[in-house]
């Protein structure tokens, strides 16, 4: 019998994790210092910004950032709060909401994605400059 845990794709699936992780953390920390907002809220509007016309449910929203309704509803509540998002009626269903990225929530992401340094400008500091 084969030892356990000895399929390579564990490892492939070991390493795509570990690469999230650490990617998720450089993205917090330096959302942190740009932004005065939870990240959780960050999170959401990214995926309020990816969604067609900027829009999404509170289900969808839940169900894509992996969070439990209880923690959407906080999340939600605090980019309301916060001018950052918007509830509106469901144009073809009366019953169900929807949740639009507002301006506010756009200068927002507009300010994290130009005040964090792209990858290339991060490669161009560290060359040694030419005199």
């Amino acid at each position: 019998m084969a030892p356990p845990f000895s399929d390579t794709r564990w490892d492939t699936f070991g390493l795509l994790k570990e690469a999230y992780l650490a990617l998720d953390q450089r993205f917090a920390e330096v959302t942190e210092r740009i932004v005065p907002v939870d990240r959780s809220v960050v999170d959401l509007l990214v995926r309020l910004a990816r969604s067609p016309q900027q829009r999404a449910r509170p289900t969808d929203l839940a169900r894509g950032l992996s969070m439990v309704p209880s923690h959407i509803t906080r999340c939600l509540e605090e980019a309301e709060r916060r001018g950052l998002i918007e509830r509106c009626a469901h144009p073809s269903d009366g019953r169900s909401t929807l949740i639009v990225l507002a301006l506010a929530g756009e200068e927002l992401l507009s300010c994290l994605l130009y005040t964090s340094p792209s990858p290339r400008d991060r490669t161009r500091s560290r060359m040694p400059s030419s005199a």
